[in-house]
């Protein structure tokens, strides 16, 4: 295991300890640590926010304990507030193709730039016995209102022994948990902003089949920017919108396309 393993390795496992903690998203704040950690800032992508990446989130959904869930919303509930579902054909499976993906299903009217990925098909060392494969891809976004990061993180993971899917516990303020038709869960991340300033959040879809998409939007400058604050305005992507194009189809399959953990 190279350093740099090892150094997202324990990222990973402080965030999966804070996971139910009632603070913003930890991972948002390993954004400020340095161009030096762009990697690590990258999974915190997924994982946090700008940060946010997969792995985290993959690995915290499949260990975490059940939560109290809504049922399924009738399908004339959901949003369709992000751009048409068109799943891909052949589905991505790298990062790189996922940020075509994604820069074709944000909303209108965003402006994206300095876009970044990250690739990790190959075990992560979290614990042992547990394997995780995934891929994200992220954009600074910015529009009439404010700037900040949109990203998306699709993951694999074994599923569990009987077929069942367990949500991540989801016991803090602007969090909840919707049951999904085909027995997965949407959870819905929206925290307050914290005292620093930052704010970040995610729609996760945890499917039965061991798959997780994450949406994810935040306030925090992403990797090769010279700002070191949070940007002023909230996420520019509702929760409406990160769960639509959590949803979609789309990533399901990139995700079902990744290695086999």
């Amino acid at each position: 295991m190279t350093e740099e393993d090892e150094r997202i390795a324990r990222a990973l496992r402080l965030l999966m300890d804070r996971q139910v903690t009632p603070v913003p998203v930890p991972m948002a704040r390993l954004l400020h640590r340095g161009r030096s950690a762009r990697r690590l800032r990258t999974l915190t992508g997924i994982a946090t926010g700008a940060g946010g990446v997969a792995a985290v989130c993959v690995v915290a959904l499949t260990l975490a304990p059940a939560a109290t869930v809504q049922p399924p919303a009738p399908p004339a509930a959901r949003s369709t507030t992000a751009t048409p579902s068109v799943v891909a054909t052949p589905a991505p499976t790298g990062a790189a193709e996922l940020l075509e993906l994604l820069r074709s299903k944000v909303p209108t009217g965003l402006k994206l730039s300095n876009p970044w990925t990250l690739d990790r098909t190959s075990d992560i060392p979290l614990t042992p016995g547990v394997s995780v494969k995934h891929a994200a891809a992220a954009y600074i976004a910015s529009d009439g209102s404010g700037t900040g990061n949109i990203r998306i993180e699709v993951g694999r993971a074994a599923p569990s022994a009987d077929g069942t899917v367990h949500p991540p516990a989801c016991n803090i303020p602007g969090c909840t948990v919707t049951a999904q038709p085909d027995g997965g869960f949407l959870t819905l991340s929206l925290p307050a902003r914290a005292a620093g300033g930052e704010q970040d959040w995610r729609a996760t879809v945890q499917r039965p089949d061991g798959t997780t998409v994450t949406a994810g939007a935040g306030n925090i400058p992403g990797p090769g920017s010279d700002r070191k604050e949070p940007y002023p305005n909230p996420p520019l992507l509702t929760g409406v919108q990160l769960s639509a194009l959590a949803l979609d189809p789309a990533w399901h399959q990139a995700a079902a396309a990744l290695p086999a953990p």
